[in-house]
């Protein structure tokens, strides 16, 4: 999914809550993990989410690679967040 694919109404605060939604869920998924273990996997930065949560912005490449993170690792048996757009999985394409 690319940002011209997101309905007109999806503002970049929404798109930035629906990030944290799903990180939310996953790190729920994942005990184990920690917000600054997660953006450190899928961004090379440990700060990535820390940083979002205290209002800086966020790119749509970044929410874009962070959510198709997501979706390519996300946990069997989770649900993922409703009213959220899930990029197709990279191992369900090939």
């Amino acid at each position: 999914m690319t940002w011209r694919n997101f309905p007109l109404h999806n503002s970049p605060m929404m798109l930035i809550d629906s990030l944290l939604l799903v990180a939310d869920r996953y790190l729920a998924a994942r005990a184990a993990t920690s917000i600054s273990d997660l953006g450190k996997k899928f961004a090379n930065d440990h700060k990535f989410f820390a940083r979002i949560k205290a209002g800086a912005a966020c790119s749509i490449p970044s929410y874009e690679k962070a959510m198709a993170w997501f979706s390519d690792n996300w946990p069997d048996g989770v649900e993922w967040p409703e009213g959220i757009a899930r990029p197709e999985r990279k191992d369900a394409a090939a």
